[in-house]
């Protein structure tokens, strides 16, 4: 089983790296068209054309995220510093009508896994919660520790998840976003799970709740 996901994850980055060079020139072109035309107007179409190249490239990312094996040999991965540079990233990006509060005093906490990984699913977990949100809103992110885990918890002021769509969520290919490709909280449940930990997501009072547990070191 384990040769077979490194044949897949071989594949997926070798089809990443075919695709990437398309691309590029596809946008390159784009860039010179747009350049020509002094009176704007194709500006749509440039619009368009970029906005589908990057949703090419997003699904192609998360493709490799998803097949990527885990390396099992573990770093010292310290959280704050992670979470404090995606808080601030996604702030500035809805510029700041979203508040994300870290709500974390132990600054130094730790674990055991791969930093990379990590980083993503942080990071896909806050940018959902931001997406979430129409107009203002906040996103609090708390950390608790139990005897065997570190347990942070996600909790943003959006509409929650209606019954509807909970039951679909994670399905490959499920997602409510438009230009999303389903494969988001399939990534985030790989990464947890490769750190022997999980994640989950539920309804609270004022929104959503994303909740990622991780063993002790």
């Amino acid at each position: 089983m384990d040769s077979e996901k490194k044949a897949i994850s071989e594949i997926a980055a070798a089809i990443a790296h075919e695709v990437k060079n398309p691309i590029a020139l596809v946008s390159a072109n784009i860039d010179l068209m747009e350049l020509k035309d002094k009176n704007k107007v194709y500006e749509n179409n440039y619009i368009m054309m970029r906005r589908e190249l990057s949703k090419i490239n997003e699904l192609m990312m998360d493709f490799i995220n998803l097949t990527e094996p885990f390396a099992e040999e573990g770093e010292t991965v310290y959280l704050y510093p992670i979470l404090a540079e995606f808080s601030e990233i996604y702030a500035a990006a809805s510029n700041e009508r979203i508040k994300i509060n870290l709500l974390i005093k132990n600054k130094a906490v730790k674990v055991n896994g791969k930093e990379k990984s990590l980083r993503i699913l942080f990071s896909n977990i806050i940018k959902n919660a931001v997406e979430a949100i129409e107009g203002t809103g906040f996103v609090n992110i708390e950390l608790k520790e139990d005897r065997n885990f570190i347990v942070l918890e996600f909790k943003d002021s959006g509409k929650g998840i209606c019954e509807k769509v909970k039951s679909k969520i994670g399905e490959k290919h499920f997602t409510t976003k438009k230009y999303g490709s389903g494969l988001g909280i399939l990534i985030c449940r790989k990464i947890a799970e490769e750190h022997r930990g999980d994640f989950t997501l539920c309804n609270w009072e004022g929104g959503c709740s994303a909740v990622v547990r991780l063993p002790k070191p």
